[in-house]
């Protein structure tokens, strides 16, 4: 009976234990669920967040480059408006000033582009050069019975100018030292011979003036040229004239050629082994004797500007001027008479 007793007590117990045990299981198991729960709400809340700042941030960074863009779009358009057009000398009775020389000489100062009107007048120009405090013209000499090319530089700080003729050039007058002979007929030079003060012969010159290419020839004592000039007539309206100088081994030193189509100017080339720099060459276009474009190429014949014009009643409008990569730089059109002066 008393073991019955004991066994109904310990059965109480632990029925009462087990109650205890899933009574305060159960909320605990509640609470983590709870916490749990909790936490990924958190999670989730955080990667909404940061999805939605770098979602921002991709549109600020979009927004700032787009701004960027737009602001290079602005910078190009503003630099193609603000283009350069410049109201300039167009020589527009002056035809034969090259296009490319009025562009040179457009902005310098108003005496230096005088002294480059009055040369125009009374010789062809065939190419200007700007060289630093000077300017280069290489120009015709119709006066000069050799190379009929002289070189002019002109100071750009005072307008001093210096001007240098290709070749040998004297008085043209016997002396002790120079015996000249002449044709009888048209009394133009056909040889001249150079003696120094001992009675040594220096050089001699000679003179055609028939079909042979060469019109003028410099030889040494020896029998080496040392200059001529040559002309050599291609379909019968194109001469092609060179003019070229030697060194005393023999190799090209300068050489000026010049061809024409007719009275037009279509190639100019100018080359010089001790300055190379100064060198260049010209192509030109004509329609009914305008120039409508010039191309200026380096010495190693690689283009510099392009320049084209216009024309109006014959009178020349405009002339723009192109870069290498024929893109529109400058448009230079007339001034008025008291802007030009």
């Amino acid at each position: 009976m008393k073991h019955k007793k004991f066994l109904a007590i310990g059965t109480l117990i632990f029925a009462v234990g087990l109650i205890m045990f899933f009574a305060y299981k159960k909320p605990a198991e509640n609470n983590e669920v709870v916490t749990n729960n909790s936490n990924a709400e958190q999670v989730e809340h955080k990667i909404l967040n940061k999805k939605k700042t770098d979602k921002n941030n991709a549109k600020i960074h979009e927004e700032i480059k787009s701004s960027e863009i737009n602001q290079e779009v602005e910078k190009k358009q503003l630099s193609e408006d603000n283009k350069k057009v410049r109201k300039v000398n167009l020589y527009t009775t002056d035809s034969l000033v090259p296009l490319s020389t009025i562009s040179v000489i457009s902005s310098l100062p108003k005496n230096i582009q005088d002294k480059v009107l009055q040369i125009s007048q009374t010789n062809n120009i065939y190419m200007a050069k700007r060289k630093h405090d000077k300017l280069l013209i290489i120009a015709d000499n119709p006066d000069n019975i050799r190379h009929c090319v002289e070189f002019i530089e002109i100071s750009l700080k005072n307008g001093h100018q210096i001007t240098t003729t290709l070749g040998y050039n004297d008085k043209m007058k016997d002396s002790d030292n120079d015996i000249w002979e002449y044709d009888e007929t048209t009394k133009q030079p056909v040889r001249h011979s150079k003696y120094n003060s001992e009675g040594d012969l220096e050089f001699v010159e000679t003179w055609s003036y028939g079909s042979e290419p060469v019109k003028y020839e410099m030889k040494d004592s020896e029998g080496h040229v040392l200059s001529m000039r040559k002309e050599t007539l291609d379909g019968g309206t194109n001469l092609r004239i060179e003019h070229l100088v030697y060194d005393k081994s023999g190799n090209t030193k300068i050489n000026v050629s010049t061809m024409y189509e007719g009275a037009d100017v279509k190639r100019f080339t100018y080359y010089n082994a001790d300055k190379p720099s100064d060198g260049g060459s010209v192509f030109s276009e004509f329609n009914d004797g305008l120039k409508t474009k010039e191309t200026v190429y380096s010495n190693d014949l690689k283009v510099i500007n392009s320049y084209t014009s216009e024309y109006k009643n014959g009178e020349r409008k405009d002339i723009t001027v192109w870069d290498n990569n024929n893109k529109e730089v400058e448009k230079l059109v007339p001034a008025e008479v008291n802007e030009a002066l």
